[in-house]
């Protein structure tokens, strides 16, 4: 089975392994923040059924470490329907936010759950608003509260990005991020991509092109299914020429410098993975 650890660096030097849970169990993916406390907060989904029965159902959990002490840990969800892919952030009040994919009448939901006090968190908070499936979040926060939270659906038939912010708890609208079949916008709710045109994505080129930490287009390879592509007239890309939104299952950006066994004309900048399953 799996058993959770965590690793903290101070000073340029790594200490030992501390052991948030137990060993024997069944973990699926997990996540870290700091609070206003200096907490130091971890989130994972566990399969609460294992080993006993078959049916999985994967819950949220989150503990606390301070000193290298861990807390016990408090349940963030319970719910028939599986939870996971968790995903954090702290605002700049200092709180922790979760927000997750979690399964509610029979439909994945884009969901959250934040800090109200050192040792209590708000009631969970459907944050997608689609009729359809909706999966993989991603979160960030930014000044005077404000905490963003982005996801993938499927809602309409072709896979689509939406983001919705809260200010001060509020929640604002869903908006549409990448709502067409254009590569260059489903990247950019990626942390260090850029990608958006004042007028929308649309389906011109023009000067929509990728940025990968600050390295234009062309300085870093752009992959589909671990073949590179670019123009004839160099390692570039022009997003209404190849694989619309529906053939991209999943994007992968690496940010590395690549090495050798990287493919691509321009791999010093990073790589850019798009997979069509």
């Amino acid at each position: 089975g799996d058993r959770l650890w965590l690793r903290l660096q101070k000073g340029g030097a790594w200490g030992a392994p501390i052991a948030i849970t137990t060993g024997g169990r069944d973990i699926y993916k997990c996540a870290t923040a700091i609070d206003g406390a200096g907490r130091v907060w971890v989130v994972w989904s566990e399969n609460t059924s294992y080993p006993a029965q078959p049916l999985a159902n994967f819950e949220l959990f989150a503990a606390s470490v301070v000193d290298g002490k861990v807390s016990a840990p408090t349940k963030l969800t319970d719910n028939p329907g599986t939870d996971v892919c968790p995903v954090v952030a702290t605002d700049s009040a200092g709180r922790v936010w979760v927000a997750w994919q979690g399964a509610r009448d029979n439909t994945f939901r884009i969901l959250e759950r934040h800090q109200t006090s050192d040792t209590a968190w708000s009631a969970e908070r459907v944050v997608s608003t689609q009729a359809g499936n909706c999966w993989l979040p991603a979160i960030a926060a930014g000044p005077q509260g404000r905490v963003a939270i982005g996801w993938d659906t499927y809602d309409k038939g072709d896979y689509d990005v939406w983001v919705r912010e809260a200010a001060e708890g509020t929640l604002g609208a869903a908006l549409p991020v990448a709502n067409t079949a254009d590569y260059t916008t489903i990247l950019a709710i990626a942390p260090s991509m850029t990608g958006m045109d004042i007028n929308g994505p649309g389906l011109s080129d023009g000067n929509v092109k990728n940025t990968l930490r600050g390295l234009p287009d062309g300085n870093f390879a752009m992959l589909y299914d671990g073949i590179p592509f670019g123009d004839t007239n160099g390692p570039t890309h022009h997003s209404e020429s190849y694989f619309p939104g529906t053939t991209i299952v999943s994007i992968e950006v690496d940010r590395g410098p690549g090495n050798a066994g990287n493919l691509g004309a321009a791999t010093y900048g990073g790589s850019v993975n798009m997979c069509s399953e």
